[in-house]
């Protein structure tokens, strides 16, 4: 999700927890109005922010208060702030931190697939991971996802391009483990499944694990 899309949540975010505000302040019948808009506010807030940040225990904090419209206001005041923060690009990162966060959940789920017993699945999660962190590290660096045609390249043809002397990113020797890494992916995918075992998908992991952090984008 590009900066613009995640402006766009939160312009929708503010629209209508200040419509529920409004709401709450002409007095009646409202408790649906500022259940669904406090739900609404802290989720955003949620998918849109880092995980560590402190947008979210102030989006927490603000539903704490004992009067409605006090509590709606300030929930308004941590999504503007969060949304000033993106437009005015004082949150470059954050958008890495949350495909980091993204591919880190996936990793963990492909770990404990990995642990009881299902190395298939947990290779096809493992090689998915790599393949979009292979299209946004290109994306970062200036080369595109797509051919002229508009199909999407292949992960190889990525990796490729990742290592060659004109987007230099990675060496040769990251280029060949990546190579054997998605070679990996394309057996579990077409059901190759003896050609590997579970020894060599925990290796796999702990490699993607490794290389996400290594090239961040």
């Amino acid at each position: 999700m590009d900066k613009t899309a995640v402006i766009g949540q939160l312009d929708r975010a503010i629209r209508r927890v200040g419509e529920a505000l409004s709401r709450v302040r002409q007095g009646g019948e409202y408790g649906d109005v500022f259940a669904i808009a406090k739900t609404l506010g802290v989720e955003t807030v949620r998918r849109m922010s880092p995980r560590d940040s402190g947008y979210l225990s102030a989006a927490k904090a603000a539903l704490k208060s004992g009067f409605e419209d006090l509590a709606l206001e300030s929930l308004v005041g941590v999504l503007k702030a969060l949304r000033e923060d993106y437009s005015d690009d004082c949150l470059d990162s954050v958008e890495s931190l949350l495909r980091a966060e993204v591919a880190g959940d996936y990793l963990e789920q492909a770990d404990e697939l990995l642990s009881n017993g299902y190395k298939d699945a947990a290779a096809v999660m493992i090689g998915a991971v790599l393949e979009q962190h292979l299209k946004s590290l290109a994306t970062k660096n200036g080369i595109e996802i797509e051919k002229p045609d508009g199909s999407a390249k292949k992960a190889d043809g990525l990796n490729a391009e990742l290592a060659s002397a004109t987007a230099a990113v990675y060496d040769k020797t990251e280029q060949k483990n990546v190579t054997y890494l998605l070679g990996l992916r394309n057996d579990a995918a077409h059901g190759h499944y003896t050609k590997y075992d579970k020894a060599k998908i925990e290796v796999m992991l702990a490699s993607v694990r490794l290389f996400v952090r290594t090239y961040p984008t």
